[in-house]
């Protein structure tokens, strides 16, 4: 999977429960025709590691209106990403 690839999916969470069951639900059975080249859950995860900053600096540039404070991300509560 391409790092936008990753980036998609993750962005797209925000309706779901938890990442696991987005992914695994959702993502896996529903867009596959979208996503050829779908990895197992535990692999995106690791995947999902190597876009955090990437996906931090868009938002930061492009996806946030104008800073009044203290700005952070919410991660999936079932996984934990070390930064």
């Amino acid at each position: 999977m391409s790092k936008s690839e990753v980036i998609t999916i993750f962005f797209h969470l925000k309706s779901h429960r938890n990442l696991k069951h987005f992914y695994l639900h959702y993502v896996c059975k529903d867009m596959n025709d979208f996503f050829t080249e779908l990895v197992c859950y535990n692999r995106f995860v690791e995947l999902q590691k190597k876009v955090i900053q990437p996906l931090t600096v868009y938002l930061k540039m492009f996806g946030l209106g104008k800073c009044s404070g203290i700005s952070f991300i919410e991660f999936d509560s079932t996984e934990s990403l070390p930064l």
